[in-house]
């Protein structure tokens, strides 16, 4: 899929991350030692991969506590965007970005 990925200049360096539209709520992109790893939504209807995130935003009281106890449950270093406050856009483009779901026994696990 494409996404939009911008080129930030940091005190520690340059960092990407991938903006999603502001139509896109409900939707996060999950970082893994700070690289875009997962593509995640909860409104698809169809999707039980997105009643299970959806429930289990809504048990651990959000998205960042619910990546807090995956972390510890499974040892990953998830997070969401990973940008510091400080930075300075320097490039912006369209990107083919292959981001997959999280996975379904984590979700279950943690439930």
């Amino acid at each position: 899929m494409k996404y939009r990925l911008n080129t930030y200049k940091t005190i520690k360096g340059k960092i990407k991350s991938i903006e999603l539209p502001d139509s896109s709520y409900g939707e996060w992109i999950i970082y893994s030692n700070k690289n875009p790893k997962y593509h995640i939504t909860c409104f698809d209807p169809d999707s039980e991969l997105d009643k299970l995130i959806k429930d289990a935003i809504e048990n651990a009281g959000g998205m960042e506590p619910l990546l807090s106890k995956l972390n510890t449950t499974f040892n990953q270093n998830l997070s969401l965007d990973p940008t510091p406050f400080l930075k300075i856009k320097i490039s912006t483009e369209l990107s083919e970005v292959n981001l997959s779901k999280l996975p379904k026994e984590w979700l279950m696990k943690s439930s």
